[in-house]
């Protein structure tokens, strides 16, 4: 996938618009790579940054759960490597229990048999594909000269994975994250004052919203929240 005046750059240009902003910055630095060595490495980092927001919200849902299931989950400790976030996601994708971000998480990650064969849910093969890359390429990576990153796009297309990545947890990373700023009570309403987290922007515009008082204000301000139909996942 060649990045550059082309249709093939849409589905990162939209993510870099209105994706959480951490996945939007990192869809915005592949665009403006100029070389392919420095796609190559924008892409790899934004598999990672697409990789440990997943697991945050993983975690986060997992733990927000109203059931009595349990997931054996690895240890988050210590110097953590993007296999070390994949891996949390693929357990929690896996882990039985009603959570908000379950039905959101199988999306992209719940395996299917095809032909006696079991293939992995799309953004899990994708992402498993960019981290296999990522540990073949080592330090390599820091030093990546040209001609082995137009190589690497040729035969591996790290593009392409990313926007597969991307597109099968679409509905998830379409959830709005934000952080309120302020609440206040009012005679007939909770009047919220939020930053939208989603685009590239490093300075959202404050929006000031009404909502009525059986809705409640969130537990902490200052503190990101996903919203997930009618709950606020912190």
């Amino acid at each position: 996938m060649n990045i550059g005046a082309t249709r093939d750059d849409w589905p990162l240009r939209r993510g870099s618009l209105i994706y959480p902003t951490p996945i939007a910055i990192a869809c915005g630095r592949i665009l403006r790579a100029r070389t392919a060595a420095e796609r190559v490495n924008a892409c790899l980092k934004a598999a990672e940054v697409l990789t440990r927001y997943l697991a945050a919200i993983a975690v986060a849902s997992f733990a927000s759960r109203d059931d009595d299931f349990e997931a054996k989950l690895s240890e988050l400790s210590g110097n953590l490597s993007f296999g070390h976030f994949l891996t949390t996601v693929q357990e929690v994708a896996g882990a039985k229990g009603n959570h908000p971000a379950a039905p959101l998480l199988a999306q992209g990650f719940k395996a299917t048999k095809r032909n006696k064969e079991t293939l992995r849910g799309k953004t899990d093969g994708a992402l498993v594909a960019l981290l296999e890359l990522r540990n073949d390429l080592g330090h390599e990576l820091r030093n990546l000269n040209e001609a082995r990153a137009v190589a690497i796009e040729a035969a591996s297309a790290p593009a392409a994975l990313l926007v597969e990545a991307l597109d099968g947890v679409e509905e998830l990373l379409s959830k709005p994250l934000f952080v309120v700023e302020d609440q206040q009570w009012t005679k007939d309403s909770l009047v919220v004052r939020r930053l939208l987290l989603m685009g590239e922007s490093a300075d959202p515009a404050p929006q000031s919203i009404k909502v009525g008082h059986e809705t409640g204000g969130v537990e902490e301000t200052g503190a990101p929240y996903l919203a997930i139909n009618r709950r606020c996942l912190q």
